[in-house]
């Protein structure tokens, strides 16, 4: 109290302390408030500092990592009937004394029902059994309910919540921490272009195996474009998918285990983002020239293949579907084709291919390749056989001359 008085009439050399001598002095004069501190010899001065001389011996929590293996196992718990607000393993909790965040003070005195209690009661509640008992049964808990019978063994985990290191204090918890696994390292969200490779990495302590899953069903069974390693001695663990698909996009699990009776597992969620990419055409439509009878192939080779979710081939700007007689759609070793049967006259016209990328939660790419087809009829083919295109077209030949000529070579019959 002699250095607050000090502070407040003379000020100090930390910034901190002069910076809040400024405030009340500030504070004093827009209030017009004359203050004046006197200091207090500590004897008489108990009730004010009683509070801020308290330790609380009992001030303990269990270890995050060994409630994270209970919580996931027999919880979610949903309150935390011993705790403060630096050391509560849940959102809820009750305490000793008030502190920012507690639903409420003495956690006997609460209603536990209706709610998954995480119990850590200090150490100097233990020997008050019979407190512990009494509040699970008023929640409804049957005396021979297993937790009934561990009320006597809460303190069993105990480890200091205030310590620096972090680390538990007595050999059964160390035991219990030692015999689960962790993520040192978790693994993390990965995006990546659709056709490319990816690998998602994660470092573990205490595990004799690590295993992938997409859903429910291990990676590795539903793709032999997955790979799982682990190496046990150093913790790594990756998984590698090569030439990523739009199928592989999504939550995908790592699971950390310890082998035992039962087999110990700690499990941590990642979420893959397959992106698409514009399809490139290493082999676009050229212009074609057939004769009315004949069949033609239009063909076009795209890169990524992998990148490609649909596929629509256009005559005129109409769809072509796979209901046309002449007309079928193929897909062989990356290509896409247009093969026409029988072509006549109506199947003249330009062609068009539009491939599509579209990922399951990105914008779609579009690439389009163009092309000109012309079906020669049967007396336009004839008429350029005999005279050539380029007489035709400049109009070198009179009409009477190509009759003539054409009922010579048998190409018409008049």
């Amino acid at each position: 109290m002699g250095s607050t008085t000090t502070i407040l009439k003379v000020g100090s050399k930390k910034n901190i302390l002069q910076n809040i001598a400024v405030d009340i002095h500030n504070i004093c004069s827009e209030k017009n408030i004359t203050l004046n501190s006197k200091w207090l010899p500590r004897a008489d001065n108990q009730c004010a500092d009683k509070l801020s001389r308290n330790t609380d011996n009992d001030d303990w929590g269990i270890h995050g990592e060994l409630f994270n293996y209970f919580n996931g196992t027999w919880g979610p718990y949903s309150i935390d009937r011993f705790a403060t607000h630096y050391n509560t393993q849940c959102t809820r909790f009750n305490s000793k004394h008030w502190c920012p965040g507690s639903e409420g003070i003495d956690a006997f005195s609460q209603n536990w029902g209706n709610d998954t209690n995480w119990l850590v009661p200090p150490p100097s509640l233990v020997p008050m059994r019979r407190n512990v008992e009494a509040a699970l049964v008023e929640s409804g808990v049957s005396e021979n309910c297993n937790i009934y019978n561990l009320a006597g063994k809460m303190t069993t985990f105990l480890v200091d919540s205030k310590s620096e290191d972090g680390y538990c204090r007595d050999s059964a918890t160390v035991g219990v921490l030692n015999d689960i696994p962790r993520f040192k390292q978790p693994p993390v969200d990965q995006s990546v272009s659709v056709g490319n490779d990816v690998t998602i990495h994660t470092i573990v302590d205490n595990a004799n195996n690590v295993i992938w899953n997409k859903g429910s069903d291990r990676v590795i069974k539903f793709s032999t474009c997955h790979r799982e390693e682990f190496n046990e001695a150093i913790g790594h663990a990756t998984l590698i998918i090569t030439k990523a698909r739009f199928q592989d996009d999504g939550v995908y699990v790592c699971i950390a285990e310890r082998y035992g009776k039962p087999t110990k597992q700690v499990r941590h969620e990642i979420h893959l983002n397959v992106r698409p990419v514009k399809p490139e055409f290493l082999q676009k439509l050229i212009d074609t020239f057939v004769d009315s009878g004949e069949s033609f192939n239009l063909e076009v080779e795209v890169r990524p293949s992998e990148s490609v979710t649909s596929v629509t081939w256009q005559h005129n700007g109409e769809d072509i579907t796979s209901s046309n007689v002449n007309r079928k759609l193929l897909c062989r070793n990356g290509k896409l084709s247009l093969k026409v049967s029988n072509a006549t006259t109506k199947d003249s016209g330009k062609y068009s291919c539009i491939v599509k990328s579209k990922g399951t939660s990105s914008n779609e790419e579009e690439s389009i390749s163009h092309c000109h087809v012309t079906v020669h009829s049967a007396l336009s083919s004839a008429i350029e056989n005999v005279l050539g295109d380029e007489q035709i077209i400049e109009g070198c030949a009179p009409m009477n001359h190509i009759i003539h000529v054409l009922a010579d070579q048998n190409a018409v019959h008049l």
